[in-house]
């Protein structure tokens, strides 16, 4: 917990709580830890460049901590204040960025793909199910090239539309 604690105050990690709709509940669930710093990540594991990533089958976490570093740089310079959270059920649907402003609740999932299939949205639909249908948009951020609509509230969006 001490070297967590230490990795978290030199920005190397952060911190991202459960969201529940229990306040109770985030309290005792374990955070989800993801790197900011994803050179030192990288040295850590002693992998270098992009072909031993996809070897070692961690690009989609790598791109996952992009983006989610990204999204905090851009909430605390000039977005609206959100809480950020993670989520995941005990039957393992899981979305990695869960945004709560008051009432709403804002959805992404990061996919390292060059194309987003509706598949890719279910764990944004188990989320919007568990929350009586308090999610107000949910987005798929991918590397693919164009914008996309996967019904009234579900979006699939290019990694650099999130990041604009």
């Amino acid at each position: 917990k001490k070297y967590i604690n230490v990795l978290a105050a030199s920005y190397n990690i952060n911190l991202l709580p459960s969201y529940t709709r229990s306040i109770r509940k985030r309290l005792v669930k374990a955070p989800k830890i993801f790197s900011i710093d994803n050179g030192f990540f990288s040295h850590c594991l002693n992998i270098y460049g992009k072909d031993n990533l996809m070897a070692a089958r961690l690009i989609g976490r790598v791109f996952e901590s992009i983006m989610i570093s990204e999204f905090l740089k851009q909430e605390r310079s000039y977005l609206k204040n959100g809480e950020p959270y993670f989520f995941r059920t005990a039957a393992g649907a899981e979305v990695d960025l869960v945004v709560e402003q008051g009432f709403d609740l804002f959805a992404y999932e990061f996919k390292y793909a060059d194309r987003v299939v509706a598949a890719d949205f279910s764990g944004l639909k188990s989320l919007d199910l568990a929350c009586r249908g308090k999610v107000k948009a949910g987005f798929v951020v991918s590397r693919q090239p164009y914008p996309e609509q996967f019904g009234e509230k579900y979006f699939a969006v290019p990694w650099w539309f999130f990041c604009v």
